[in-house]
């Protein structure tokens, strides 16, 4: 689960999360950190929280900040101990609550207004969030004009060149973990040099595609023959994490499947193989996780061990 480190240095990556209240903000990290149980007892939340982790060797700050009235007008008078040196910021809103979205813009035009008084220029991701499966399935059509209608808005009443869009939903896990990971991404200048390591990989272990994430459920890199094989790896990831979160917590010795000498485990999906392995790559540093899809069960543990080493030597 999320590893918190103890200080802060002039290396650290500031994110933050702001929106409305009820918009979903804390409902988007513990989606993140797996802690599914959480949320439907979730309140909002008060004042702002911070929370410090590493990705991909790098310091992070994460900033929530609560939505409700009261604490918006205490970061717009105060901006300077709630806004100054953001890496990027995730503006969340709710698309079901139509009644809401012109307060919602107001409050993110004064956000981005309030960077330019700060002479930053952090990029802003919007989160349409609560685009539920539901949805998709029975109004999409509908929700698809709103979204649409919504954005034109944004990009009409605020000015700021450095805005990105994404549709998320607590109940499409992978739909977080791909904007999240996005996010994360763009403040880490490795990721092209394990991008080619992966696909390097994959092209010699004969496989359909690879996954890397982190402990947090960040994608860190992936590669795959085609767009079927993405989308169905994506999509199972979350369903791994969880089993592996399961596995953590009970005698793995009992348990035939997981061998415990590589900690990797092999399901079967009608004719794809799954092969998912927790790479340790230094002592006492987070683990990352390796989702390999193959036509076969066989794999190479040496294979798996030299991602394994050069994925270290990359970060560390």
């Amino acid at each position: 689960m999320l590893k918190y480190l103890q200080d802060e240095s002039s290396e650290v990556s500031k994110v933050l999360f702001t929106g409305l209240d009820f918009a979903g903000k804390s409902s988007i990290i513990l989606t993140l950190k797996r802690e599914f149980a959480q949320i439907g007892d979730v309140s909002p939340t008060q004042g702002s929280q911070k929370r410090m982790f590493d990705f991909l060797g790098k310091q992070i700050s994460e900033w929530d900040l609560g939505g409700q009235r009261k604490y918006r007008i205490s970061y717009l008078k105060r901006p300077n101990d709630y806004f100054a040196n953001t890496s990027v910021a995730i503006y969340v809103i709710d698309i079901q609550e139509e009644d809401r979205f012109d307060e919602s813009i107001d409050y993110l035009k004064k956000v981005v207004k309030k960077f330019e008084e700060l002479e930053i220029s952090p990029f802003v991701h919007i989160f349409f969030h609560k685009y539920d499966p539901a949805i998709v399935q029975y109004h999409n059509d509908q929700y698809k004009n709103v979204v649409e209608r919504l954005k034109e808005n944004i990009k009409e009443k605020v000015s700021y060149d450095h805005l990105d869009f994404h549709k998320t939903s607590i109940f499409d896990i992978s739909s977080i973990v791909k904007a999240m990971s996005s996010v994360f991404l763009s403040l880490v200048p490795k990721t092209v040099l394990i991008d080619t390591t992966l696909q390097e990989f994959v092209n010699k272990t004969n496989s359909k595609g690879v996954i890397i994430v982190d402990d947090n459920s960040l994608l860190i890199s992936s590669y795959f023959v085609d767009d079927e094989i993405k989308d169905l790896a994506e999509d199972s990831i979350p369903y791994f994490l969880s089993l592996n979160d399961s596995f953590e917590r009970v005698d793995t010795d009992s348990l035939e499947t997981i061998e415990s000498t590589n900690k990797t485990t092999v399901i079967q999906k009608d004719e794809n193989y799954f092969i998912f392995s927790k790479l340790s790559l230094k002592k006492e540093a987070p683990p990352y996780y390796l989702l390999l899809i193959k036509d076969t069960p066989e794999y190479d543990k040496n294979n798996i061990q030299s991602i394994s080493t050069l994925f270290g030597e990359i970060l560390y």
